[in-house]
């Protein structure tokens, strides 16, 4: 069965922007106050009419939770209700890194199993990356244990890629969807 998505619409306040509700139903949401959240990502579970949803970001949402306007575990929502606040502070829009290259595309590099997650092979090696490196096609960025077996996560996109947050910590349990790295594509300046 593939996950449906519904993505929230917004308020646009300039420096603060508001998540509504697409529909009425339900809503679990998977962010806490002071995350950072990125555009595309995960929210919230939500049910509308008996149906599950997967709840994401618009495409011009990034930054930190900065308020949650519901303080029950399980939100009943109108159509059009404002639940969240995210402050934009972080990724919001392409930057220059330096004279040559821009980045740009901030994407969300989710766990794509259920696991215990891993920045090293061991822990006296060192990590596969840190935040500000440049990442290829294949390269591996962690591993995620499963029953005794390692899995290698790697990086898939075609174009290089800078690492520039990195959400969780090692020996860290994941669920699919939780997001694990923030990438920025490099691309050479005009």
């Amino acid at each position: 069965m593939s996950d449906r998505f519904l993505i929230c619409d917004v308020i646009d306040r300039g420096n603060v922007v508001e998540l509504k509700s697409p529909k009425i139903g339900r809503a679990i949401l998977r962010v806490k106050l002071g995350e950072a959240v990125l555009a595309g990502q995960i929210i919230a579970d939500f049910w509308c009419l008996g149906q599950h949803y997967l709840l994401k970001t618009p495409a011009n949402c990034s930054g930190t939770v900065s308020q949650i306007l519901h303080q029950d575990r399980i939100i009943s929502l109108a159509y059009g209700d404002v639940f969240l606040h995210v402050a934009r502070d972080v990724v919001d829009g392409a930057k220059k890194s330096s004279g040559e290259e821009k980045t740009r595309n901030v994407i969300t590099i989710n766990a794509p199993m259920d696991g215990m997650f891993y920045l090293s092979s061991s822990p006296d090696s060192p990590p596969y990356v840190n935040v500000s490196d440049t990442v290829v096609k294949g390269q591996t960025l962690g591993l995620i244990e499963v029953m005794k077996s390692f899995y290698p996560l790697k990086y898939q996109g075609e174009k290089p890629a800078r690492i520039s947050a990195i959400h969780i910590k090692t020996g860290t349990p994941v669920t699919s969807s939780t997001p694990i790295f923030s990438i920025s594509i490099v691309m050479a300046s005009p």
